[in-house]
């Protein structure tokens, strides 16, 4: 599976930013577990394309879009019917049938929880405010999920936001 995760990070350049974000992301995974950092967007739109990956920036990307993606993400599970549908079950009280239950939909339910959880931290971050690709992350250094990690330390450099491609 792809996924697209955000790394945010200071840098001079594009290409530099993809050189820093491989760096923090380091050897993270196993060996079916690999990662392209397909460009960057600098915090005044500036895109680099690094000419390879899946999920390379586009040439009318910008910051505010990447906000707004970010933002749909946190809004969207995928997993919330299966869950439910696990849920309606246990409560019909397939509990005492356990076989009527399966790994799968004990994964679903296990996946749908994450998200829940890392949307409810976001939301009580956020306030009520817009999402700031430079200020939150979703899904830190889970690099196998759609998010962003931020490592922005300082004020030096610019700040970047770099598409990495993780095959997971």
């Amino acid at each position: 599976m792809h996924n697209l995760h955000f790394i945010v990070c200071n840098a001079d350049s594009g290409e530099e930013a993809c050189l820093v974000a491989a760096g923090y992301v380091g050897d993270w995974g196993d060996e079916d577990n690999w990662k392209t950092m397909c460009g960057a967007i600098s915090e005044k739109n500036e895109i680099y394309d690094a000419k390879d990956g899946r999920n390379r920036p586009l040439a009318d990307d910008t910051i505010n879009f990447l906000n707004k993606m970010v933002g749909c993400w946190a809004r969207d599970n995928r997993y919330e019917e299966d869950a439910m549908n696990f849920m309606n079950a246990l409560v019909g009280g397939a509990a005492a049938r356990p076989d009527k239950l399966n790994s799968q939909d004990a994964w679903a339910l296990k996946r749908y929880a994450e998200r829940l959880y890392q949307t409810i931290d976001l939301m009580k971050e956020l306030k009520g405010k817009p999402y700031n690709i430079f200020k939150h992350s979703f899904f830190a250094w889970k690099f196998d999920e759609n998010g962003v990690t931020n490592f922005v330390e300082n004020e030096k450099g610019k700040k970047w936001v770099v598409f990495m491609d993780m095959h997971s």
